[in-house]
């Protein structure tokens, strides 16, 4: 499963979540006490506040849960309120990466959300696991168990930190008017929320991990399409469930399409820069935007796969798209909007059928007031 699409924007792109160290670590520097898995040894620090969760998961149940609630509608009640009452922490403050920073102190990385999933789904009898992997950066999410017996993968990091619910301060009614979705899946059409309730094949996208972990994920009737309409209508709409089989066929067939698009779009950008290391691949591209005719400014960067195209921060603050051209008067360029021009950049991921999967960051210019040529996302 390869999500398909250009994030197009006149200034930045952000760079994507600097996450926590390995939870596991926790075993080596304080001997620690298992909690939330194999993988997950708590400090006798974390230990300490465990009492004070444990009352915010009381306080929560007693508020927000009802008897007669299906364990998915429960499932969803946590995830939002998860999302209305955390914000993304500091990674060098121990206690978000505790349930108890996200919990008590509302304030988390991706271990600390995980944790407090774990904490919310088993006071309200939902079965789940923690996985300790890879996104960009390590990673944390959770596996949950359903009412149908199968088994979803849930990262709330990504669903708070990726969709537009913050940005429309929670509020659903201005996400509709505004038509606002955060990511695409093939067969599944856009989404408002993102990276909950998915199976193995869509979450290993951009998700990487030991499978010995947890069991397989192979559940769709709540899946994301589902988990989607109740979040934003309240409503359980199984007819929307796809079995993961009927979308790989319909991602084929997009695949095909997509890569078609693919093709035509990056034979206009006539200069590509294979990355090969990051300061060697910038000295490349500032050459260029510093020579470039501001009117037809077409720059590709081409990454060879996923991984590469991942790791190219390095030790850098930002991804390279961002640091290219977030001080673009050095280049020549002014600021973002150069007299009548844009100038913008993107990023389109290529699955050719050799399986290299190439990964292209583009820098191009546009006339204000024309249609961008490159606003493309399917």
């Amino acid at each position: 499963m390869k999500l398909k699409r250009i994030l197009v924007t006149t200034a930045v792109i952000c760079a994507m979540f600097a996450t926590t160290a390995y939870a596991e670590n926790y075993s080596l520097w304080f001997g620690g006490t298992p909690r939330y898995g194999t993988f997950t040894f708590i400090s006798e620090e974390e230990l300490a506040t465990l009492g004070q969760v444990e009352q915010a998961v009381q306080q929560f149940k007693n508020n927000y849960i009802r008897d007669d609630m299906s364990l998915f509608e429960k499932e969803m009640v946590i995830i939002d309120y998860l999302m209305v009452h955390v914000d993304y922490g500091d990674e060098n403050v121990s206690k978000s990466h505790w349930a108890y920073g996200a919990l008590v102190e509302g304030s988390a990385v991706c271990e600390g959300y995980a944790k407090a999933f774990m904490e919310l789904a088993g006071a309200c009898g939902i079965e789940t696991k923690m996985i300790i992997g890879k996104t960009y950066e390590p990673h944390a999410w959770n596996l949950v168990k359903l009412d149908d017996g199968e088994w979803y993968h849930v990262d709330v990091t990504y669903a708070d930190t990726g969709s537009f619910y913050g940005h429309y301060n929670h509020d659903r009614s201005a996400m509709r008017t505004a038509d606002a979705h955060c990511t695409s899946i093939e067969g599944l059409g856009e989404l408002w929320l993102t990276d909950i309730n998915y199976p193995d094949g869509i979450i290993e996208f951009n998700h990487t991990w030991d499978r010995a972990q947890g069991p397989a994920a192979n559940g769709y009737l709540y899946g994301p399409k589902v988990a989607d309409e109740y979040f934003m209508n309240g409503v359980v709409d199984l007819s929307l469930a796809k079995p993961y089989e009927e979308l790989r066929q319909i991602m084929g067939t997009n695949d095909n399409a997509h890569n078609r698009r693919s093709e035509e779009m990056l034979a206009e950008f006539d200069y590509v820069i294979p990355f090969t290391t990051w300061d060697e691949t910038m000295e490349a591209a500032q050459a260029y935007l510093r020579s470039a005719p501001k009117e037809n400014l077409r720059l590709a960067v081409k990454y060879e796969n996923w991984e590469v195209y991942s790791k190219s921060k390095g030790d850098h603050e930002y991804i390279f798209a961002y640091e290219l051209i977030k001080e673009p008067e050095q280049y020549g360029f002014g600021k973002f909007k150069i007299g009548e021009w844009y100038l913008t950049s993107g990023f389109i991921n290529y699955e050719p059928f050799d399986e290299q999967n190439n990964y292209y960051d583009l820098f191009y210019s546009y006339k204000a007031g024309e249609q961008n040529p490159y606003l493309y996302n399917e």
